[in-house]
């Protein structure tokens, strides 16, 4: 007959009664055996924990939350580059050039050009100032002005032209409330201003190409000899940017963007022609739209709409700095240019523009 224990805080082992310091506890005897691992051991070969390492970053920025080991190579926000397997490295070196002396108020650049490898750069102060246009001298970092007494309205676009006969020439567009025309020179220091209105400048058909703020478009094979073609049929002021890219039979033909989508130019009816690429208007849409390798990318707020137009069908992707978690609160607000490098789409973001506030109930 088995011996039986009445006491409390005791057990009865090999026919002796022993007391114990605390209550009698029950453990699972039949725990699982480890795995067997075949070779050098990993991280992942802890039997009761799981191990993550951050290596890789080249899933890229937008993730504040990670949900699931396939978001372990994102981060929130970095400016450091992400792209090398394995390294996290440092971002290029941002040299700031000399601040010119311009002596305006309110001064933000209308435009930047390079030209006969040089770079030119129009500060505007707002409407009322005159513009002032600088070139930058790279050996000894600072900014010369130059003589540009016919623009008095806020530069918005630029462009180098060369005609048929060979000559180039850089031009600036102007606009605002007092007026609007465009300038013109081929030594960067003499310069020349017609008063046909021009808001946004492109270049095709070896000839220069230029809208304005009512979406009247004009060409010029002779720079200052304008003939007007299409009138866009929409409100004024709904041209964000005037660009050339491949139409669906794959010919580069002129767009417009504007604050309800993109528009093609019809040069054989002289006509506009809208696209199936429409948005919801917003003067924000197409600022800073550009064309980059096989595809256009058009800007709006902060997000971007990738547009491949093929034959009898365009792919259009959305992406932007504005996909999953977004960018960090201090970093959001308005994409306002755009420019290809060899490897990597370059966005501008004027991140002191924020939504206005919404009110609710």
């Amino acid at each position: 007959m088995a011996n039986k224990v009445v006491e409390e805080n005791e057990i009865f082992l090999n026919g002796v009664y022993y007391p114990i310091t605390r209550p009698i506890r029950s453990t699972l005897a039949s725990i699982y055996p480890a795995k067997v691992v075949i070779g050098d051991t990993t991280k992942d070969s802890n039997l009761r924990s799981s191990i993550i390492a951050w290596s890789d970053w080249r899933g890229g920025i937008g993730v504040n939350r990670m949900e699931g080991a396939g978001e372990t190579d994102r981060a929130w926000f970095s400016t450091c580059q992400l792209r090398y397997k394995n390294h996290l490295v440092l971002p290029n070196l941002a040299t700031a050039t000399d601040t010119p002396s311009h002596g305006l108020g309110q001064a933000k650049i209308g435009a930047i050009a390079t030209f006969d490898n040089e770079v030119y750069a129009f500060w505007n102060g707002g409407s009322g100032a005159t513009p002032s246009l600088w070139r930058y001298n790279n050996a000894s970092d600072t900014w010369s002005e130059m003589t540009t007494s016919g623009v008095t309205d806020e530069v918005t676009d630029s462009v180098v032209f060369t005609n048929a006969g060979g000559t180039s020439y850089l031009v600036f567009a102007h606009y605002d409330a007092n007026g609007s025309g465009y300038s013109y020179s081929t030594d960067g220091e003499s310069w020349t201003t017609d008063a046909k209105d021009t808001q946004f400048l492109t270049v095709w058909d070896e000839r220069l190409w230029g809208i304005s703020y009512a979406g009247q478009l004009w060409s010029a094979a002779a720079v200052g000899t304008e003939h007007d073609d299409a009138a866009l049929p929409l409100p004024d002021g709904s041209v964000t940017g005037l660009f050339v890219a491949r139409n669906a039979f794959g010919l580069p033909v002129i767009y417009a963007a504007t604050t309800q989508g993109l528009f093609a130019h019809n040069a054989d009816n002289a006509m506009w022609e809208e696209t199936q690429m429409t948005f919801p208007v917003h003067p924000d849409n197409g600022k800073g739209t550009v064309t980059w390798r096989d595809s256009v990318y058009i800007p709006s707020g902060n997000g971007i709409y990738k547009y491949i137009n093929g034959s009898n069908a365009a792919v259009v992707t959305v992406m932007g700095p504005d996909r999953d978690d977004g960018l960090p609160s201090n970093k959001r607000g308005v994409i306002r240019l755009m420019a290809g490098s060899h490897n990597e789409l370059l966005i501008g973001i004027d991140a002191q523009v924020g939504a206005d506030a919404v009110a609710t109930d």
